[in-house]
């Protein structure tokens, strides 16, 4: 029961310490956002009772390091900042409080806190992350054997397959399968955006006076996926090859160089083979980043799974709006097992 206590009026902060000391929990404590986030990035707390208002910046920022699926955080807020406070659970904290701190409660939320994480420990079991895998067509029952192993190896990972058959999806079982899942997930779509925008978006940057983390910083020790690799512009290729060569990168505007410990997984429509024999992309990255390659056939070609996704989405969707599962027609079902399925 590990927590970390970012809180700037020391005062407040030993008082906490003692009482969730008291409880039994394990306790550290920072004073500031720098700190906090050096000390979370170090040991990943599954719990964090934050304060908003730091003396160098908005404990909000420590958010962009949390995995609100390994990590727990009950924001306090000062009168007057609730609506920050609200942003804070949109971006992934699970309760605020507001000062002065009603204790009760505050112990309350950590009781709950635990509860959940709990909860989501047993969903990651890798029996039950396996079960996501829906199916029987060779290839699901090929990959439900051989994810775990591709998951525990440190190893870089391409995803290959047409729009819409489930690559960004098979990479995200990668991460909650592996070692890396108490560190966070970050996904990164390289498409449709700016040069400059996709390079602070992965590199982060310290220009105009504000530093923003990207998604290396951020993921630190997990996963980074980059969805549609293959519109990765020529000169963030070769940069992003250089960082997987040293294992380090600089931030836009920061002479300081970071350290990179991060897993890629790539997502590609593309043939991105024939675009690297064409000098359309980067061989020597194509190389890092295929250290495991995946090759996803589409739906039409795995039609043993059609009726069980089928089941599965019915089951699922009936549950979450509280509806009784709808029975399907043969004329569906017939339909449905003969279509297509174009990307």
């Amino acid at each position: 029961k590990r927590l970390l206590i970012v809180e700037d009026e020391r005062e407040t902060a030993e008082n906490l310490k003692k009482l969730c000391e008291f409880e039994g929990f394990s306790v550290d404590t920072a004073y500031d956002l720098k700190t906090a986030v050096e000390k979370f990035k170090r040991h990943r707390y599954p719990l964090v009772i934050l304060d908003l208002k730091l003396p160098d910046g908005c404990g909000i920022e420590l958010l962009e390091y949390v995995n609100p699926k390994e990590t727990k955080v009950i924001v306090l807020t000062a009168h007057g900042t609730v609506e920050t406070a609200v942003s804070s659970l949109k971006k992934g904290a699970f309760e605020y409080l507001q000062k002065p701190i009603n204790f009760k409660l505050l112990l309350k939320y950590l009781k709950r806190a635990l509860d959940e994480l709990g909860r989501l420990s047993e969903e990651n079991d890798p029996q039950e992350v396996l079960k996501e895998l829906v199916g029987n067509s060779p290839f699901i029952r090929r990959l439900r054997e051989t994810l775990p192993q591709i998951a525990a190896e440190n190893k870089n990972v391409l995803i290959r397959g047409e729009e819409g058959v489930g690559k960004t999806f098979v990479g995200t079982l990668i991460h909650r399968l592996s070692p890396r899942r108490e560190f966070k997930l970050v996904k990164v779509t390289v498409g449709g955006k700016s040069e400059a925008k996709l390079e602070a978006e992965l590199f982060g940057s310290s220009l105009g006076g504000r530093e923003k983390a990207g998604a290396f910083e951020v993921a630190g020790g997990g996963t980074v996926i980059l969805v549609g690799v293959e519109n990765m512009p020529p000169r963030l290729q070769r940069k992003l090859n250089e960082v997987l060569e040293t294992k380090s990168f600089y931030s836009l505007g920061d002479s300081l160089k970071k350290r990179f410990n991060s897993r890629i997984v790539a997502t590609t429509s593309a043939n991105l083979y024939e675009m690297a024999r064409k000098g359309e992309f980067n061989r020597d990255l194509l190389f890092k980043l295929g250290q495991i390659d995946i090759e996803i056939p589409p739906l039409r070609e795995r039609r043993e799974d059609i009726i069980p996704l089928l089941e599965y989405f019915i089951d699922k969707l009936a549950r979450e709006q509280g509806y009784e599962k709808p029975i399907l027609s043969e004329e569906v079902i017939e339909f449905l097992k003969n279509y297509h399925f174009p990307a």
